[in-house]
């Protein structure tokens, strides 16, 4: 029983520090080390934007996310339906 609400909190906490793009912009200071969020995010550039890298930069983005819930889809669905009991 613990095991699926584990995993609801795992995903959502996962999900939450997987788009936490404020974090990742204050503490990656060099191009190195900078995440995905934040090289889309400066891809807005002062002379426009550059759709298509952008659009391939956020389906790899989301990638993880839906693979992670594919995988843990069943136990996600138990989870939920346990909270809302």
């Amino acid at each position: 029983m613990s095991k699926s609400i584990t995993t609801v909190i795992f995903l959502f906490l996962f999900t939450d520090r997987w788009t936490n793009l404020l974090w990742d912009m204050i503490v990656s200071k060099s191009d190195s080390t900078v995440t995905l969020n934040v090289l889309i995010s400066q891809m807005f550039g002062p002379y426009g934007t550059y759709p298509g890298p952008m659009y391939a930069a956020s389906v790899l983005l989301t990638l993880p996310l839906i693979i992670l819930f594919l995988i843990f889809s069943k136990r996600f669905q138990d989870g939920m339906q346990f909270t809302l009991k």
